[in-house]
C-alpha cells in the first residue's frame, strides 16, 4: 500500500542524529514524518537535481531506514512480520538505487522526469489509500472480512496510480515512470501479500470475489483529494494489524 514511485523513497525525512535511542512514541512519529515524504512530495520537499544532492538524500533515507529498525521493537509479534518484510524491501531498494554511481544515475533521470508538478494525479491515488486504510482501521469489521478489503486496496491502490503514472513520458526512453513504481511496489507488497492474500492476489479476483468492496474502495480514491493534510498511517495499519491478528 505503498503508492510510491521511487524517487520518493529517497526523499524521505532527513533523520535526526541522537545520542540515545528515541521512544517508541518518537520512532512513530520519526516514521510518520518520513512516510508523509514517501507518500507525497509536498511541504517544502525539493527534488535532488545532481549526484551530491541525491547523496545527500540517500544518506538521509538511509538513517531512516535504521530508526524504522529501531521500530520494530515496539510492535507486538504479528505486526513485527508485516513491518519486517516491508523495511527489508525499502532496504534493497535503497541499495539498488543509492549504492553506486550507475543506480543514481538512473535515479536522477527518473527524478529530473517525475516531478511533483507531472505525479500530482497519482498523489490523489496515494491520498485515496490513506483514507480507506483510516476507515478500514475504525470500522467494526473481523478478522475474516478484513483480510479482503486490505488485500484488495492494495490492488485497487496499484491500479489506481498505474493508470495515472502510466501517463507519464521521459525524455530518456529508457526511463519508464511506471516500471519504477511497479518495481518498488512488487518489492514492498509482495512478501506481506504472500502472508496473508492468498486468495486475493489480483484486482480481478477481488473484483469476482468482493465487487461491492472493490467498487467502494475505487470510489474512495477516486474521490480524494491531492494534498496528505494531517493523514497518518502508521497508527491505523497497527491498528488493522491487531484486528487481523485477533
Amino acid at each position: 500500500m505503498k503508492l510510491l514511485i521511487l524517487f520518493a523513497l529517497i526523499s524521505t525525512l532527513a533523520a535526526v542524529a541522537y545520542a540515545q535511542k528515541p521512544s517508541c512514541p518518537e520512532l512513530e512519529k520519526m516514521g510518520e514524518a518520513g512516510i508523509r515524504r514517501m507518500f507525497i512530495i509536498e511541504e517544502g520537499a525539493t527534488i535532488p537535481q545532481t549526484e551530491a544532492e541525491l547523496t545527500k538524500r540517500c544518506d538521509e533515507g538511509k538513517k531512516l531506514y535504521l530508526s524504522m529498525l529501531d521500530y520494530k521493537s515496539c510492535l507486538k509479534p504479528f505486526p513485527q512480520q508485516i513491518f519486517s518484510t516491508a523495511t527489508t524491501s525499502i532496504g534493497k531498494l535503497l541499495k539498488k538505487n543509492c549504492g553506486d554511481a550507475e543506480g543514481k544515475k538512473t535515479a536522477l533521470k527518473l527524478l529530473s522526469c517525475a516531478t511533483p508538478d507531472r505525479v500530482k494525479e497519482g498523489q490523489q491515488c496515494a491520498v485515496g489509500t490513506l483514507d480507506a486504510i483510516q476507515k478500514l482501521s475504525e470500522s467494526a469489521a473481523n478478522k475474516t472480512s478484513l483480510i479482503p478489503k486490505v488485500c484488495c486496496l492494495a490492488h485497487v491502490s496499484s491500479d489506481c496510480a498505474r493508470q495515472k503514472l502510466g501517463k507519464i513520458t521521459c525524455p530518456d526512453p529508457t526511463i519508464k515512470p511506471i516500471e519504477h513504481f511497479e518495481e518498488s511496489m512488487n518489492a514492498l507488497t509482495r512478501d506481506t501479500m504472500d502472508l496473508a492474500c492468498e486468495n486475493y492476489k489480483t484486482l480481478a479476483s477481488c473484483e469476482a470475489q468482493i465487487p461491492e468492496e472493490v467498487a467502494k474502495l475505487k470510489e474512495i480514491l477516486k474521490n480524494a483529494p491531492y494534498t496528505f493534510g494531517s493523514r497518518s498511517l502508521i497508527k491505523p495499519m497497527l491498528e488493522i494489524a491487531d484486528k487481523i491478528a485477533n
